[in-house]
């Protein structure tokens, strides 16, 4: 978890890939979605926009959409949050279309901006992430930003 000072619009980046998978149900149930592996962006209001990687996938919270891609290998994942908290994710820097649009959901998160990219606590999967960074606005391609912030313990010159 790492505390935000942003408010929308902002981007993040993250290089990451999914090691292994521990859950069980099938994912029209919904219960496998809370043991996967998340990327999630938080606001001070307890809303917040997130989605899950599967060993074959990536998927909304809710099961809304989903983009087929291998997860166990790297890969860059770039979040742009709009000025009404909708998102977007693109894969690799390919911008020609979001791998997947997310929405705000609201629930009972606990109010902070922060951004959390991990696994749940009671889950066992497992992920590596390579580097992460973010910047206010919208932004589409790390080399056209001067000011990205790395997060405390990663590198955007591991790439």
């Amino acid at each position: 978890m790492h505390k935000t000072e942003w408010e929308p619009p902002f981007t993040v980046q993250v290089r990451l890939k999914v090691d292994d998978i521990a859950g069980i149900a099938l994912k029209s149930s919904g219960e496998k979605i809370g043991l996967l592996p998340k990327v999630s962006c938080f606001f001070q209001d307890e809303v917040g926009i997130q989605f899950v990687l599967d060993l074959n996938e990536i998927t909304t919270w809710y099961n809304r959409g989903f983009y087929v891609v291998d997860t166990t290998a790297f890969h860059t994942y770039t979040i742009v949050v709009n000025r009404d908290r909708s998102g977007e994710v693109y894969i690799d820097n390919n911008f020609a279309a979001p791998a997947l649009r997310l929405r705000p959901d609201e629930a009972t998160f606990i109010p902070g901006s922060r951004l959390e990219i991990g696994v749940p606590t009671h889950s066992i999967s497992k992920m590596t992430i390579d580097w992460v960074c973010y910047t206010q606005g919208v932004v589409l391609g790390l080399a056209s930003v001067p000011d990205w912030i790395e997060v405390e313990g990663s590198s955007i010159l591991s790439t």
